[in-house]
């Protein structure tokens, strides 16, 4: 039989980029429960291997270059998902991408195998492009950073390489607004692989306790007929990915959502601020609940960086 799930927002606060990348894959499969203290290496490892290189997307670094050439400067600006900024200030340059961007870019961009052959020197086992492509690059004057422990930042630099990630709970109506975002990165509990055979999990509409009483009836009496069918057809043989075609828009789903501030803060402007028309309720309540966790980031408070775009 089917129940009821309160939608809910998680800001994660894992450091550690391998349990992270971890965490985020188990919730395509919802399994979890396989992970242990020595499991995200191998994890990660077996995504790399078998090519599902979206999940290592979670996964970001932030570089500062010692001196840089302007070749190589041009290459690192001229390179698709790495954001490059430059602090006239202070002659800081910092750049930033995730674990798959870099990978699949050092091939054909400089300043991107530049940073790939310094990835590979303190976290060997995120790397997996060809060696050719990395090796012997002279990577001695760019060091892997913590954007939290540098200090006069601007603001811009702030934006653009603080990366926040949130574990969402809601519907799939909702998840389909969501991932027409870009950049950020994704990873959604799979409706092909999850089995909902013991009864599937609903998210409310917004505010559906408040619907004339015949209202949440037909909800519900809706619900129940979906669950029912979906039980019916696993039963006769047919596979999840198959079944999952009487699945309803109110299906709760997980998801996590990876990106920077900058990025954030124009995801919180259409989506609870309604800058360019009236959100989505059921979205509006989930970002909200992100835009209120991700104020109490210490580098994100200090920088009063939440903020509404006029």
């Amino acid at each position: 039989m089917f129940k009821f799930v309160e939608p809910s927002a998680t800001m994660i606060t894992e450091t550690d980029p391998f349990k992270h990348i971890e965490r985020v894959g188990r919730t395509c499969y919802k399994s979890e429960d396989r992970i242990t203290d020595d499991s995200a290496y191998k994890f990660v490892r077996g995504l790399m291997k078998s090519q599902h290189t979206a999940m290592v997307e979670h996964a970001v670094f932030v570089f500062q270059l010692k001196r840089a050439t302007l070749l190589n400067l041009t290459a690192l600006h001229n390179c698709p998902y790495l954001n490059v900024t430059m602090n006239g200030h202070n002659g800081r340059i910092l750049a930033s991408a995730n674990v798959r961007a870099l990978n699949e870019q050092a091939a054909t961009n400089t300043g991107a195998a530049l940073l790939l052959a310094k990835l590979y020197e303190q976290c060997p086992g995120m790397v997996y492009a060809d060696k050719s492509l990395y090796e012997g690059k002279d990577a001695a004057y760019i060091d892997i950073v913590n954007i939290d422990t540098l200090d006069d930042l601007a603001t811009y630099e702030v934006e653009a390489h603080k990366y926040l990630s949130f574990r969402f709970i809601t519907d799939r109506g909702v998840t389909h607004e969501m991932v027409r975002h870009r950049p950020p990165s994704y990873g959604q509990e799979s409706t092909r692989y999850v089995n909902y055979l013991e009864g599937i999990s609903i998210c409310l509409p917004t505010g559906f306790y408040e619907r004339a009483p015949e209202v949440q009836e037909e909800y519900q009496k809706a619900f129940a007929h979906a669950d029912e069918h979906y039980r019916n057809l696993i039963n006769m043989g047919e596979k999840p990915q198959q079944a999952r075609a009487v699945l309803p828009n109110a299906l709760k789903t997980e998801i996590v959502m990876t990106t920077n501030i900058a990025e954030w803060n124009h995801v919180w402007n259409l989506r609870v601020f309604g800058t360019t028309g009236a959100p989505h309720p059921d979205i509006k309540a989930i970002m909200q609940m992100a835009y209120d966790q991700a104020g109490t980031d210490p580098t994100v408070a200090k920088y009063r960086l939440m903020k509404e775009a006029a």
